[in-house]
């Protein structure tokens, strides 16, 4: 991780992640030690979206329909205790993807 840029009281920093497997979920969080010595997670593991994520897709599915593609539920080392699913959507187009992670996927069963 590097230091980008630097103002009073704000700095900005970029990092270069591993390339991930086309159709692959990547989840991350960030571990930040403060001038105080504090160390502090991000996004904070209370946040109402405790991971930051990204879906790697290289193209390789031709298709005029939609792709679904469910992550089922997972213990998380990133949010201890507790297991998390999640949902990506790519439009037919392959130009647009909807990421829903931390979703809970679930079956319906028919009637």
């Amino acid at each position: 991780m590097s230091l980008v840029e630097a103002e009073e009281g704000t700095s900005r920093f970029e990092a270069t992640l591993p390339p991930a497997p086309s159709q692959t979920l990547v989840r991350i969080t960030v571990e930040v030690t403060l001038s105080s010595g504090e160390q502090v997670t991000l996004p904070h593991p209370g946040d109402e979206a405790p991971i930051l994520s990204y879906f790697v897709y290289d193209g390789e599915i031709e298709t005029l329909l939609p792709l679904l593609w469910i992550f089922p539920e997972r213990p998380s080392r990133i949010v201890p205790d507790t297991a998390i699913g999640g949902a990506v959507i790519l439009e037919k187009d392959a130009t647009h993807v909807e990421l829903f992670d931390g979703a809970d996927v679930s079956r319906r069963e028919p009637t």
